[in-house]
């Protein structure tokens, strides 16, 4: 299995995508769509910063 399958970051970015997918489709408010995306965004970010400090 490639190792980006393995990535944390990855399957939250899907998530993510398929959140906005179905926000859209279903109708739902930008606001809401914002408040799903928000930690997940912030996960991600959060999670790179702590990998790149790691490997320094």
């Amino acid at each position: 299995m490639p190792i980006i399958f393995k990535s944390k970051k990855f399957w939250m970015a899907v998530v993510g995508v398929i959140a906005v997918v179905l926000a859209e489709t279903l109708g739902v408010n930008q606001e809401t769509t914002l408040m799903i995306l928000t930690p997940i965004v912030a996960y991600i970010v959060g999670q790179g910063l702590a990998d790149s400090s790691k490997e320094s």
